[in-house]
């Protein structure tokens, strides 16, 4: 719980594998691997009529307990969300994709030069490569960049995303704690769960922009809004449009 909360829980764990091995318990019912064949044997392929492993439901949830995402879904859901989202990771999207990605490469090695002074001030490379890297996101999953290099600094829907992975840890800590899950929800700070609530806001009207966007774009959401028929369908059936 301490490690969650702190923001180093994964440093402490390389350092308990540094100690114990290739695998480590962290909890009665909760292994760690970091042996190459685990990966493997946990998230590889299966053979025809095997089954594969179930979702830890405590470590893959929604912090909203919304309907799941790619992530958190179970085995039928993720095929049918993968299958929307595939054809923007495409061989033939990615390079169509290419030349939109440089012009924020090139934007950033600009950038890098102007706020540099020709290279004699240093500059926090970290949060550079950050705002290329979600300005890139942007366009790819909302059609418009966040503008971060342009004004080198964090959208608020960048820096509300950080927000909401630590408002997600407390969460987390709480499904190991069913009996006083409510209890620990309570210790979340109003702080994060004020920005989670943007957060979420500003996604919506995200997404609601780029389903206004009539031309054809080879983003990530271009494959989703030819089967939107088919997205709203799965939507009502969850109860969260209907």
């Amino acid at each position: 719980m301490k490690h969650w909360i702190g923001g180093d829980f994964g440093q402490n764990l390389n350092k308990l594998h540094e100690k114990y091995g290739d695998v480590v318990r962290i909890a009665p019912n909760e292994l760690s691997f970091t042996n190459p064949q685990a990966w493997k044997s946990i998230y590889g392929h299966r053979q025809h009529g095997q089954e594969e492993m179930d979702k830890d439901s405590r470590f893959y949830r929604s912090l909203d307990d919304y309907a799941p995402d790619i992530i958190t879904a179970n085995r039928e859901e993720h095929a049918r969300l993968r299958r929307l989202l595939s054809h923007g990771f495409s061989d033939r999207s990615m390079r169509e994709q290419e030349p939109m990605i440089m012009q924020y490469i090139d934007l950033l090695v600009r950038r890098l030069y102007e706020n540099s002074e020709s290279g004699t001030k240093p500059l926090d490379i970290v949060k550079w490569y950050n705002w290329t890297t979600f300005d890139i996101i942007g366009d790819l999953a909302f059609g418009e960049s966040f503008n971060c290099l342009d004004n080198s600094s964090y959208h608020p829907w960048v820096a509300t995303l950080f927000s909401s992975v630590k408002a997600g840890a407390f969460d987390r800590i709480s499904s190991h704690y069913p009996a006083i899950r409510s209890l620990i929800r309570m210790f979340i700070p109003k702080s994060l769960i004020a920005k989670h609530l943007v957060f979420k806001q500003i996604t919506k009207e995200k997404v609601e922009h780029r389903m206004t966007i009539e031309e054809e774009r080879p983003d990530f959401f271009g494959s989703i809004l030819k089967k939107k028929e088919e997205l709203v369908r799965h939507q009502c059936r969850l109860n969260i449009c209907c």
